[in-house]
This record gives structure tokens, sequence and C-alpha cells, in this order.
């Protein structure tokens, strides 16, 4: 391959990447935006439910710690099914 050719991928390389970050700090600035419509409550509530669910309650040494996993696992689960939505819109 020539020199210029491959000069030309790169640059091809290069912008495809820009788009691509682009996108994702899009991504990234919708589900902030999203997550941040998510009242305060449901958080802990779905946080402890989901430490409840995972089997930690009988593992936590305490309620903070019950939360912060269940919340750890909350959060995981949702973003993962709302950028399932995402892709189904």
């Amino acid at each position: 391959m020539g020199r210029k050719k491959l000069q030309q991928q790169i640059h091809q390389l290069d912008q495809q990447l820009a788009v691509d970050v682009g996108l994702l700090k899009l991504q990234a600035r919708e589900r902030m935006v999203a997550i941040r419509r998510v009242p305060t409550l449901w958080w802990v509530a779905g946080g402890m439910g989901a430490g409840l669910i995972a089997g930690r309650l009988t593992s936590a040494q305490s309620t903070v710690s019950l939360a912060t996993r269940g919340l750890s696992l909350f959060r995981l689960v949702s973003v993962a099914l709302s950028g399932q939505l995402n892709h189904e819109a």
C-alpha cells in the first residue's frame, strides 16, 4: 500500500472515531437526564428491593451496605433496560 492510501485510511478511521465518541457522549447525556428524572425515593426503594432480590440481606452487615449493593445492581439493570429500550425505538 502506498503512503497516501494509508494516510487516507488513517484519516477516515479518525473521522469515524470522532463520530463514535460524539455519539457516546450524546448517549451518556441522555442517560444522565433519564436518571435525574427518577425520584430519589424510587432509587432508594429500588436499591433495597434489588438488594433483597439478590439475596444480600443475609450477608449484609448493615442497612447501608444493603442499600449500596442494591443501588449498584438497580442502576446496572436500569441502564441495561434503558439501552434496550433505546435500541427498540
